[in-house]
């Protein structure tokens, strides 16, 4: 029996040769082409196969005539290429003819693709950045770890001297080394701890314990091992970043001739080295997987700590080991001789060294299955499997499934584009109102977005086919644009998800019908790795990078489950299941931030989530929006958090005379109280037509951009032109001036400097209102250009005056008749793609009426350079109006972009009167506000998400379009009252079977569970119990590490007093009893360490006065190391007045020194806060004063 372990190549006598590292059971004898090895023993025979036949390729497809093609690639004289052939290869639907092209070495491919897909008959080359062992894995169909019995896994740990704290390789020795063994086949645990060792340089009592002369000989020992053993897989816990790292440096330091060695592969050196994997560095040996459990433990919980003992406690629900003090290791290591008190600490040292290792081989060997099984259907080796993100593996198995099926893999896409992540489970939750219930039930979407891929076959090659483009019954409209998918051929993606949810669902019934144990637990195992690959394909598909991506298939799956979600909830209300709805503003709703710069940009909502989503819960700095505050005056206010909810009602879009705004029909929105002549917030699902809301005038800004200011286009963003732009001289007529052109020499070149001055405000302004820019392929060549149109000749002849002095050119007027108006038409235009370039990126004026904006740094110019530009939109977009109301005419615009149209607002309401522009006040002004008298109110369909801003020091932003103001709050979603369990299942499951038998293919909403007691806080934040007493806790603080263990634990018991005793008074004084040891000193180190994460050097951090920075650099002083990713624990002790004073490392307090203030205030009362205010208690109530308790 033949076990593939392992993949490399080598190069010898200028060729590539693949080896192929394989495990030999049962005495089989060696194939051919199998160099035979003498590792003879109870694990097998270990051999490498060499393969010196496969060669590098990739494939050039012609535009036109493959022969003409050949014959330019044969021109070329490219020694590296060996020989081409034609294939046939199935390409956008249709079955090609195209050049498939050899080359010697893998290297050769990089260095030649460019040559050929610059050829002028070549449409584009394919295949050409495979890695060359992922080329041969997919060609031939390989596939690793698949038929062994007995994998022998080996984990090991290293302790390290640690005066420090933190310890370094250049001076602190490595004190020991543990190592165990198991056995795993088939997928599962055969056997546990069939070999366990500690070595170390010192004596010890127990006889697991081998003491070596020094160091060096314990290093040295543990590599004899390895070898001796000879074992399948080596496993360790974070020892790509620290054990391998600390490994090798200490060998360097002891002054090893060559690194650790781990013995041969069949001759074949196991050689240590470190390669990249992502953003962080993987650390392999030849011949034998290394496998780092830290990165699976991340892909698969969520923990507040990612250390050995909680990681088992998910999976176990039990403590791996007993603590021990690290930072007390090195006294440990010292005092060990000085008494029998002492050399029991290092026993017990010694042992605690041992469980590290053993804890990982369990980890191991209960988690290894399932990527065995992802490796399976990938085709990937295991090391590669565990260090990849869910959706590699999806394109990994595409890339794999493609070349069975003869299609051209795509190339990925060159971009910097970071599109919104979306989640995989289509959650839809029947949630009840606020405060505590009984008997709720809770229905989620199977499978969500792939089961809609599948159903409505979603994929890049079926969108929007002529076949089907008649058919209405599965259109679906996003952002003016109009999808459908072809009815009549599966596409790819669709049919390997197909595939895979059959294979599941076969696995599934197996399962049921199941009775041995061992047999039901790898059934469960290949389900699951099935399920994480399906669940994975929609975000994949909807990844810029990915070689499948397509933003249009990613933003239909998610307009389709709307759909589909929006039907579900309307069929709730119909069979009496009660809606409430309510957050913030959907995706694509602009709101005006100022950045630390000073700069002022319109930015969609859901954008700054994108930006700043890893910091949802923690505050965010440098950004401020526009709000009103206490005083009622419009300012911008520091943005602390950027909030995201899951959401699936309907929307509300409120137009008014000067706006409009959209949010969810709960969401409160400001208006204004006729008796009480003051602002005041009303639901928006409570507006009508001819009430009034909050429109915002007078915003406040500071100059930033004065007339003179000089753009240097190297120091703007010029977007993707930005690779082709290159800086140039001109020697002759302006020798001190630097021009931009492009690598093209040909290409027009630009002033690199360039003014902003009244004029270029015009002109801006006039192009956002009639410019355009444009960049294509024509057959005479690539055209860029710039162009400027209007009835107006006068107004031509200005954009042609500034553009000349601007670029140093001399344009023409070109002058034409438009048949469609029957008018006269004048243009100017300048063929340049660094102009192109500047106006569309640099600028940022956008490039189509569609996605035009005002430039980023008008918002902020002097008033004057305002003005011009205001008035050079007006130039091109304004039309003269006549009302009987008003005595002079003014000039009525519009604009296309949502973005450019909220920008102009805000440019209006900065600008005091002039006599160029005159500004009429609203009728019913107020000041730094207007009275926004609404229009219309209509239904929208929703997002999947809609979003909120907190603000500090008040409780509202500013919707850009309109300027109207909205209030910041959460808000929750469904029940069913009056309904017993057997009553509300049996409702529960007709409401079930009506929606499944409605749904189209293999769509289907699940009844996910029934509990007896819940408390809601706001959507996405409940607590349920089961009624087995099991507690569900989803988006409270129980999980977050920045949370102390006082904190998480008094969360978790308040919630278990009032679900499962249903005994509000003693949630209260189990609360009051809490403060009351906080108060007394009665609480240990352990419960009150913060964790959290140093996310990036500590040099680096931009706020130096962060808590946990502050406490790090005082350990630093001190010595103690800290390097990026390293996970902080510290305490607010007593010392100091502001909080950065008071932090310190948790190791370097002494009990009973913390601010018992802050872990009242800042821990436990916000940890229980939000639950407790859902039954009406406040923070005072909670401290000490009585109120009469309710009835539950």
């Amino acid at each position: 029996m033949k076990t593939l372990l392992d993949i490399d190549y080598i190069i010898e006598n200028n060729a590539p040769i693949i080896r192929l590292f394989y495990k030999i059971s049962d005495e089989q004898e060696g194939t051919e082409g199998i160099n035979e090895g003498n590792f003879d023993g109870k694990n097998g025979r270990k051999e490498v196969a060499y393969i010196w036949n496969f060669t590098p390729y990739f494939y050039a497809v012609p535009k036109e005539d493959i022969e003409k093609l050949e014959d330019a690639i044969k021109q070329q004289n490219l020694a590296a290429i060996t020989k081409t052939e034609r294939v046939k290869k199935f390409y956008q639907n249709y079955e090609v003819m195209i050049i498939k092209i050899y080359v010697n070495l893998p290297s050769d491919i990089k260095n030649i693709r460019g040559v050929i897909r610059t050829l002028p008959d070549c449409k584009e080359i394919y295949e050409a950045n495979i890695p060359f062992t992922e080329r041969y894995i997919i060609d031939k169909n390989k596939t690793f770890l698949e038929s062994d019995k007995n994998l022998i896994i080996g984990a090991f740990d290293i302790e390290t001297y640690n005066p420090k704290i933190a310890s370094r390789p250049n001076t602190d020795p490595i004190l020991a080394i543990s190592y165990v063994e198991g056995i795993l086949g088939n997928g599962h645990v055969k056997n546990t701890y069939t070999y366990k060792k500690v070595w170390t340089w010192k004596k010890s009592g127990h006889d697991f314990v081998e003491s070596c002369e020094s160091e060096s000989g314990m290093l040295r020992k543990f590599g004899q091992t390895i070898r001796d053993r000879d074992i399948d897989i080596l496993v360790s816990y974070n020892g790509d970043n620290y054990d391998f790292k600390y490994l090798q440096e200490r060998a360097k330091i002891l002054k090893f001739l060559s690194p650790i060695s781990f013995g041969k592969f069949d001759g074949v050196e196991k050689q240590l080295k470190f390669e990249k994997s992502g953003i962080s560095v993987a650390a392999f040996i030849d011949g034998l997987p290394h496998i780092d459990l830290f990165p699976i433990a991340r892909q698969l919980f969520s923990l507040p700590k990612y250390d050995l003992n909680n990681v088992y406690y998910e999976i176990y629900g039990k403590k791996g080991k007993e603590d021990l003090d690290k930072a007390k290791i090195y006294e440990i290591w010292n005092d060990a001789g000085k008494n029998e008190t002492c050399r029991e600490n290092l026993d017990k040292f010694f042992k605690y060294s041992l469980k590290d290792s053993e804890i990982a081989l369990e980890i191991a060997l209960s988690l290894l299955p399932l990527y065995f099984e992802l490796s399976h259907l990938t085709g990937l080796p295991l090391q590669k499997t565990t260090r990849m993100g869910s959706g590699m593996r999806v394109e990994h198995l595409l890339m794999k499934k493609s070349y069975e099926k003869n299609l051209l893999i795509p190339n990925k896409r060159n971009t910097s584009l970071n599109p919104e992540e979306e989640t995989y489970a289509g959650g839809f939750v029947l949630e009840p109102e606020k405060g505590l219930h009984n008997n709720i039930v809770v229905f989620d979407f199977r499978s969500l977005y792939p089961s809609i891929i599948i159903s409505l076959n979603i994929d890049p090659m079926t969108i929007n086919c002529l076949c089907c483009e008649n058919e209405n019954d599965n259109k679906i409209s996003i952002n003016n644009s109009t999808f459908w998918f072809c009815k009549k051929k599966i596409g790819f993606i669709p049919e390997v998800l197909r595939s895979l949810v059959e294979r599941r669902i076969e696995l599934k019934n197996l399962m049921k019908n199941e009775e041995k144990l061992e047999k039901k637990k790898i059934l469960d195992v290949q389900q699951q790795a099935l399920k994480i690959l399906v669940n994975s394909a929609y975000g994949y598909m909807g990844f810029a990078r990915a070689r499948w991506y397509s933003k249009e298939c990613a933003e239909s799956v998610t307009a389709y489950g709307r759909k589909y979600i929006q039907q579900v909830m309307d069929e709730a209300r119909r069979v009496n299941f009660k809606v409430i709805y309510g957050d913030s503003l959907p995706y694509d709703r602009y709101i005006f931030i100022k950045f630390n710069n000073k700069d002022i940009m319109p930015v969609k909502i859901g954008e700054l989530y994108d930006k700043y989503k890893d910091k949802e819960y923690k505050c965010i700095s440098g950004i401020s929006t526009l709000a009103m505050d206490k005083n009622k005056k419009v300012v911008f206010k520091p943005v602390k958090r950027v909030i995201r909810h899951e959401y699936n009602g309907k929307l509300l879009k409120i137009i008014t005379k000067y706006g409009s705004t959209i949010v969810t029909p709960q969401h409160s929105v400001y208006s204004f109280n006729d008796k009480t002549k003051d602002i005041c917030l009303v639901d928006a699902n409570n507006l009508k037509k001819g009430d009034k809301l909050i429109s915002l005038t007078n915003p406040k800004i500071n100059v930033k951009y004065k007339e003179g200011y000089i753009f240097d286009i190297v120091e703007i963003d010029m977007g993707e032109y930005s690779k082709e732009l290159v800086l140039y001289s001109d020697n002759v007529h302006l020798s001190f001036h630097v021009w931009v052109g492009g690598k093209n020499a040909k290409t027009r070149k630009i002033p690199r400097y360039w003014t902003l001055d009244k004029n270029l405000a015009w002109l801006l302004g006039f192009y956002c209102a009639n410019g355009s820019v444009s960049d294509v392929l024509t057959k005479s060549g690539r055209k860029c250009i710039l162009s400027f149109g209007g009835q107006n000749k006068e107004l031509i002849k200005k954009v042609k005056s500034i553009l000349d002095t601007k670029t140093g050119t001399s344009t023409k007027i070109i002058k034409d008749y438009d048949k469609r108006i029957n008018k006269k038409m004048f243009y100017c235009r300048i063929s340049s793609m660094p102009v192109i370039a500047l106006f569309q990126y640099g600028f940022n004026a956008g490039n189509v009426n569609e996605s035009k904006k005002v430039p980023w740094f008008i918002f902020t110019a002097e008033e004057t350079l305002r003005k011009s530009f205001i008035k050079g939109y007006l130039n091109g977009d304004g039309n003269l109006k006549k009302d009987k109301r008003y005595v002079t005419p003014f000039i009525e615009f519009s604009a296309k972009s949502k973005e450019l149209a909220a920008g102009l607002d805000f440019l209006f309401k900065t600008l005091k009167h002039g006599k160029n522009i005159r500004l009429q006040s609203a009728k019913d002004s107020k000041g730094n506000f207007c009275l926004a008298e609404i229009t219309s109110i209509e239904e929208m369909p929703n997002e999947k998400y809609v979003y909120d801003l907190e603000v500090e020091g008040t409780h509202n932003f500013v919707d850009a379009e309109g300027m109207i103001l909205v209030h910041n709050t959460d808000s929750i979603f469904l029940t069913k009252a009056n309904k017993g369990k057997d009553e509300l299942l049996t409702d529960a499951n007709k409401f079930l079977k009506f929606i499944n038998n409605s749904l189209p293919g293999m769509m289907e909403l699940d009844l996910q569970g029934f509990y007896h007691t819940g408390i809601f806080i706001t959507k996405k934040r409940y607590a349920l119990m089961e009624e087995d007493g099991r507690l569900i806790v989803k988006g409270l603080e129980t999980k977050r590490r920045d949370w102390s263990n006082i904190a998480k634990g008094a969360q978790k018991e308040v919630l278990m007093l009032i679900l499962k005793e249903k005994n509000i008074k003693k949630a209260v004084d189990f609360v009051r009893k809490k403060i009351k040891d906080i108060k007394e000193g009665n609480v240990g180190k352990e419960d009150l360490a913060i964790y959290t994460k140093l996310t990036r050097s500590v040099d680096s951090y931009i706020q130096k006065k962060e808590p946990h920075v502050t406490a790090v650099k005082r350990a630093m002083n001190k010595g103690i190391n800290f390097e990026e990713g390293d996970i902080i624990a510290y305490i607010v002790t007593k010392n100091g007045k502001e909080i950065n004073e008071k932090t310190m490392i948790a190791e370097l307090v002494e009990e009973g020194n913390y601010d018992a203030n802050y872990y009242i205030d800042n821990q436990i009362l916000p940890a229980v806060m939000r639950i407790m205010e859902a039954l009406d208690y406040s923070k005072d109530e909670l401290k000490g004063m009585e109120k009469q308790m309710k009835l539950f």
